[in-house]
Parts: structure tokens; sequence; C-alpha cells
């Protein structure tokens, strides 16, 4: 990218506990969190910077966005994947390689978020994550990096912003 300036919001290893997964609730609250931090930096460019070592917290991004990387069938641009390398390798050094991060000491998803489920099985989007990620079970995860900024959100993200339920 360039030398301007930027705001990069990090996250990474968020496990939501199975009687909550569905409520929407916490992503609601982050966005307005990420809102939050794009008035505060007005003008600045906010980027969420997020590893993943699950295909559903992949799932966040094709669901709530329209531009993020990596992404099905788009080659990541050259100056993002330059950006997403600095970020990585200033981040996590020697752990860093290729889009993934190889923690020394990585924790594990439970045995049962490691299974696809049969009707996510033909999902592109969780065909793509478990390609860029193979090996997602030894703790892997996967550098994926957005834009934050209204302009970026899916319908679906508008929605969440903006508390609107769809019933």
């Amino acid at each position: 990218m360039n030398e301007k300036p930027v705001k990069i919001i990090y996250s990474g290893d968020t496990v939501i506990d199975e009687q909550a997964r569905g409520d929407i609730e916490l992503m609601r609250a982050w966005w307005q969190f990420s809102l939050t931090i794009q008035q505060k930096y007005n003008g600045v460019p906010v980027y969420w910077f997020l590893i993943s070592k699950g295909w559903r917290t992949y799932k966040f991004f094709p669901l709530f966005l329209k531009e993020f990387y990596p992404k099905r069938e788009i080659i990541t641009p050259q100056n993002i994947q330059q950006f997403m390398n600095k970020i990585s390798s200033e981040k996590f050094g020697a752990q860093y390689k290729d889009g993934i991060i190889y923690p020394l000491n990585p924790d594990y998803l439970k045995s049962g978020l490691n299974d696809v489920p049969e009707h996510k099985k033909n999902d592109k989007d969780v065909i793509f994550f478990l390609e860029k990620n193979p090996e997602y079970y030894k703790g892997n995860e996967l550098v994926c990096l957005a834009q934050l900024h209204p302009n970026n959100l899916t319908k679906a993200g508008l929605r969440l912003l903006h508390g609107v339920r769809s019933e």
C-alpha cells in the first residue's frame, strides 16, 4: 500500500459459546465499535486484520463485507498482499509464512468445531477457507484483511450495523 497513516483493528481467537452461536449481538456490538473507530479517525482508512483458524470465523467476511482478502475467485492485489505480509510479519515474525500463522504453541478448536457439517460441505466460501488453510485443525490461522467502511458492507452488514432485525 502506501505510507499514509492507517488504523488497524486486530482480532483473533474469538470463540463463541455454543449456546450463543447464531446470536448476532456480539457482531452487532463489534460493528458499532468499528464504526466508532472509523468516525474517531475520520479520513484515515481503518482495516480489520483477522486471523482465522476456523471456517465459521472466516465466513464473517463474505457474509458482512463486499471486499476482503483472501477471497475466492479473486487474486489478492499485490499492494494488499504486501500490506498483509508486512502486518503479519511485524506481529508474528517467523510464525508467519504465505498467508498463514503457524503458532509456536497453538491452541485448537474442539474436535466438533473442526468438522464441517454436511449442509456446509458444498459452501464455496467454506471450501475456499479449507483450501487456503488446510491444516487449520492444527491451530494454523489464515490471515484476513478488509477495509472497514459502511460502503464496504453487504446488505446483511448494513442491517447489522444499523440494528435492523430481519425476522
